[in-house]
């Protein structure tokens, strides 16, 4: 039996960001990147800062999918849905939740400059979909009012939901501006000098990356409370063809000598 569950999404939303600063303190020391605000996929592109950004990175979204299966069944015990779409809703955003932690996933193990493409697809999944999710959890926090939830719960969810969604607009917006304003290659993005043009949306795209890693993880905070009264028993092994539950001792025969 496993009890202390608020633990989980509390130390997710710790690991995070702690992950993030000793990618970004490596990367800094190595000169890899200039210290104002890079992206934080430049933070975890060279070794060897990358090999500790994909090992603690990939912990992270292990640790994101159970939480994320958690809250599914959470809500499908204590949800009390009017009808059929909620049921649906719950089922579809947990697919969502494990889609977002396996962009996580792809954005720990394709760096963005040797795998732009499956990259920028994790980040995707990632920013997207974790906001996607977020909603729905939103949506479905406003029928556990009535049973466990904390009604101020869904107005917190609600507005850093909005939060999120205006931060991924200026990430996208001013991340393509700056890009075509760029003057140097790819491999120079890292490098940026505020003499560049395009500096100024460069740090607004990357300052909202950053604010939007912390809002993702406010709201992951916002599970901690019905969290805290979960408790996962063991699992029970059912073997094909047998049926009954043998309490007794049983006698095992070694070298013609019968023990216990």
């Amino acid at each position: 039996m496993a009890k202390g569950l608020h633990l989980l999404p509390a130390g997710i939303a710790f690991l995070v960001p702690v992950s993030f600063l000793i990618t970004y303190g490596i990367a800094v020391w190595e000169q890899h990147v200039k210290p104002i605000l890079p992206y934080v996929s430049s933070t975890g592109t060279m070794a060897p800062e990358s090999y500790v950004f994909s090992l603690l990175v990939n912990i992270t979204a292990y640790l994101l999918g159970i939480c994320v299966y958690l809250r599914y069944l959470y809500v499908k015990k204590y949800a009390r849905f009017r009808n059929p779409r909620g049921t649906w809703l719950n089922k579809f955003s947990a697919w969502i939740g494990i889609l977002a932690c396996f962009g996580l996933d792809m954005v720990a193990n394709c760096q963005v400059s040797s795998f732009p493409l499956p990259h920028y697809i994790g980040a995707f999944l990632i920013f997207i979909g974790g906001t996607i999710y977020f909603y729905m959890q939103t949506a479905v926090s406003y029928k556990m009012i009535e049973v466990i939830e904390m009604p101020h719960l869904h107005v917190l969810r609600t507005w850093l939901s909005i939060l999120s969604c205006l931060l991924i607009i200026v990430v996208v917006a001013c991340g393509i501006a700056a890009k075509m304003m760029f003057p140097g290659s790819k491999s120079e993005e890292r490098q940026w000098l505020p003499k560049d043009k395009g500096y100024i949306p460069h740090i607004l795209s990357a300052a909202s990356e950053w604010f939007l890693v912390l809002a993702h993880g406010a709201l992951l905070l916002t599970f901690l409370p019905s969290f805290s009264c979960i408790t996962i028993k063991a699992p029970v092994v059912v073997i094909e063809g047998i049926t009954e539950t043998y309490s007794e001792p049983i006698h095992i025969i070694s070298a013609g000598i019968p023990y216990q």
